[in-house]
């Protein structure tokens, strides 16, 4: 599960990279929904909301370390402790 802008919808490395600090910024999740919907959607189409779901999801997650503030976490493919 890619957890990326495809490059096919931003193919300039330095205005990914911003894309990507702007959403690294974004701390709720209204806030993530409304980059999605007003950055993204509007730049590369409907169809970015579904190859960046994951991207949206990781960085929903991340925000809600930052309130918890939770600094480290791991997770286990297989699961468990």
């Amino acid at each position: 599960m890619p957890v990326l802008i495809p490059e096919d919808y931003v193919a300039d490395l330095s205005v990914r990279l911003s894309l990507y600090r702007r959403l690294a910024d974004l701390d709720t999740d209204e806030a993530i929904d409304n980059f999605g919907r007003r950055t993204a959607r509007p730049a590369f189409g409907r169809c970015c909301r579904t190859r960046c779901a994951y991207l949206f999801k990781v960085a929903a997650i991340k925000g809600y370390c930052r309130r918890a503030n939770v600094r480290e976490g791991r997770c286990r493919a297989e699961g468990g402790p």
